[in-house]
């Protein structure tokens, strides 16, 4: 009997130690699981500071005081802003990139009035639309609903598919 001991001992711990390697159960066993944790792994932290398409995405317009953005859609040419338009939404707010280089804050009607006014590319683009992290999903709907009711075609306006994340300071 002391004959087959050691030797099943040897299988038992030799069993043990690849069906340990093989389920990892409860325990300290490796791996990249979140754990209880507050705190951002490193490697996510980084990876969400950045948008994906970086080179898909229209720069964030400079923004600008608001008491000196206020106008009216007499005042809103098309010829004062770049081809195609480059429009950002915060919150509720919608800011149009303009040929200086800073932005001007325009009421959604205004808005739609100047992307229906100003022709397209040769691609057919009129405008190009990103949002904030804060925008708010009504603005982006009312924004796509005015912009239907005015006859712009949908596939004029391009939509940025990554959300420009908050600036901390």
């Amino acid at each position: 009997m002391r004959r087959l001991a050691g030797p099943a001992l040897l299988g038992v711990l030799a069993l043990t130690f690849i069906l340990g390697s093989l389920f990892k159960g409860p325990g300290l066993g490796g791996g990249n699981g979140a754990g209880d944790s507050k705190e951002q792994p490193a490697q996510e932290s980084a990876k969400s500071d950045l948008p994906l398409n970086v080179d898909k995405v229209p720069p964030a317009p400079t923004p600008v005081s608001t008491s000196a953005t206020t106008s009216s859609s007499s005042t809103a040419s098309p010829d004062d802003y770049p081809r195609p338009l480059t429009i950002s939404i915060a919150e509720y707010q919608f800011a149009v990139l303009t040929s200086e280089k800073t932005t001007k804050i325009m009421p959604l009607e205004d808005v739609v009035m100047l992307v229906k006014n100003t022709p397209a590319d040769k691609s057919g683009v009129r405008a190009r639309v990103s949002r904030h992290v804060n925008a708010q999903a009504k603005a982006e709907e009312d924004f796509k609903q005015l912009l239907g009711k005015s006859g712009v075609e949908p596939t004029s306006v391009i939509w940025a598919p990554d959300l420009i994340p908050e600036t901390v300071q």
